[in-house]
C-alpha cells in the first residue's frame, strides 16, 4: 500500500530526512547545513509534513518496493494551506533583494504583489511569471543571481523553466 513518510526540514528548507520513522538516525535538532531548528509538522495546524513516498506494489515479501525520495521541500501545508518558514524566508529575501534595486515604484509593487505566484501552478501564475521575468531583466545579472539562489529552492518547475531556462 502507498505510504507517504514523515520529512523533517530546517526552518530554512533544508531536508534532514524524508523518512523520520525509518531513518531515526537522521534526525537533527538543528540542521547540519545552517545551523535553524529542525521541524517534522506544519507550525500553523501541526499536520506531519510529506516526505518520502513508498509505492509498495503488495504486502508481501516479494512486493516491489519505489521508494520516491523527497528532493524539494514542501511550500505549503498540505492540510491548512500556510507556507511553511523557509517559503515565507525566501519571499521576504526577494522582496527586501528587489527594494535595493533601481526599479520604478511600480515594477517593484507588482514583484512584491506577485512574487508568491512563482510557488505553484496556476493559469494567472505563468502570466505573472512572465512579467516577473521582464521586470528582474532590467535589474544587474549579480541581483538576478542572487534571487535565483534564494527562490529556487520553493518555485515551481514552471517558474524555473520561465525564469531561468
Amino acid at each position: 500500500m502507498p505510504t507517504f513518510y514523515t520529512a523533517e526540514i530546517c526552518m530554512n528548507g533544508h531536508i534532514t530526512t524524508g523518512n523520520i520513522e525509518h531513518n531515526p538516525e537522521r534526525r537533527e535538532t538543528y540542521c547540519h547545513i545552517c545551523g535553524a531548528p529542525t521541524i517534522t509538522e506544519c507550525p500553523s495546524c501541526h499536520a506531519s509534513i510529506r516526505g518520502d513516498y513508498d509505492l509498495a506494489d503488495g504486502d508481501d515479501i516479494f512486493s516491489l518496493r519505489v521508494p520516491l525520495r523527497l528532493t524539494q521541500p514542501p511550500a505549503y501545508c498540505i492540510k491548512c494551506g500556510h507556507p511553511f518558514p523557509w517559503t515565507n524566508s525566501a519571499l521576504s529575501a526577494a522582496k527586501e533583494l528587489i527594494q535595493m534595486s533601481n526599479l520604478s515604484i511600480s515594477d517593484i509593487d507588482f514583484f512584491n504583489k506577485n512574487i508568491d505566484k512563482i510557488l505553484y501552478e496556476s493559469p494567472s501564475s505563468t502570466v505573472a511569471i512572465v512579467k516577473i521575468k521582464k521586470i528582474l531583466e532590467k535589474v544587474g545579472k549579480l541581483s538576478i543571481d542572487i534571487i535565483k539562489q534564494t527562490l529556487i529552492s520553493v518555485a515551481s518547475e514552471t517558474a524555473k523553466r520561465i525564469l531561468w531556462p
